[in-house]
């Protein structure tokens, strides 16, 4: 099979693409969603507190009647983990959890966080809008995880499309020939057979860069250099992104270590050979 490597270095690292962002990624809504509909019976009996004449009496009768609710007020500032410590006006420091268990406690929460005045203002209508508006923000701090699972999902659907047979995160004990790793069970991104070759790929796209970097194009040659010496085993890495600019050096360095390397711009050409085998 064709290395991929008939372009130079040089060019491989000018085609690196600023991002991998598609319109698809920018917000989960389905993740929205469900965050939105866990807490819907919370967030409709908090509608009742908007535009209240006496704030502190209504929540503090809300609460008792319904408990839940104060474990719901935290969401209402784009804090999810109740252990989340912070300083009170006494200059102590608590989590959210332990402090709106008093509840004295509770009105003085929603003053100091402005909560009160958006209610008592009525500055908004619905708490079930509201919140499902503040989650499609706080979704969008998640955006930089989702690099290695887009790259993976554009992979996946040129697998797909091309009619190449493939398996999805394959754990390398599945194959007995590869004990060559020893005690370092791998999972592949994607396995695909075909009439010469198992290709085991790992795929990844890094916007930007850091020490990781270094690190992984050291452990994939190492680990190519491992199953190079398994007959019927073939390594593929399939990466990108401009963080690689600053590891540009390891990363030539596994450039010209590791036989099979692509890029996106490179990816058909990978893919093109891998229908010839089948």
């Amino acid at each position: 099979m064709s290395s991929g490597k008939e372009i130079k270095f040089s060019d491989f690292v000018n085609q690196l693409k600023r991002t991998n962002s598609t319109l698809d990624s920018f917000v989960d809504f389905i993740k929205v969603q469900k965050n939105a509909r866990d807490i819907a019976t919370e967030l409709e009996a908090l509608d009742s507190l908007i535009g209240s004449d006496d704030l502190e009496t209504s929540i503090k009768s809300l609460c008792e009647a319904k408990p839940a609710v104060k474990k719901v007020l935290v969401n209402l500032i784009a804090i999810r983990e109740l252990n989340r410590e912070f300083i009170t006006p006494e200059l102590d420091i608590s989590t959210f959890d332990d402090y709106l268990k008093e509840p004295s406690n509770i009105y003085s929460f929603m003053l100091m966080t402005g909560l009160a005045e958006i209610m008592i203002q009525r500055k908004i209508s619905s708490f079930k809008d509201y919140y499902y508006g503040m989650e499609v923000g706080l979704d969008t701090n998640a955006r930089k995880n989702r690099g290695g699972k887009l790259m993976a999902n554009t992979v996946r659907n040129l697998l797909s499309t091309s009619g190449l047979a493939y398996r999805e995160e394959v754990q390398s004990t599945e194959f007995r020939e590869l004990d060559v790793l020893g005690s370092d069970i791998k999972r592949f991104d994607f396995v695909v057979p075909t009439r010469t070759s198992q290709y085991l790929i790992e795929t990844n796209f890094y916007n930007s860069g850091g020490s990781k970097l270094n690190e992984t194009a050291r452990s994939y040659t190492e680990l190519h250099d491992k199953l190079s010496r398994v007959s019927g085993y073939t390594f593929v890495w399939i990466t990108d992104g401009q963080g690689w600019h600053t590891a540009k050096n390891k990363l030539e360095e596994a450039y010209h270590s590791i036989s099979h390397v692509y890029n996106l711009f490179t990816l058909p050409t990978l893919i093109a050979q891998l229908q010839r085998e089948v």
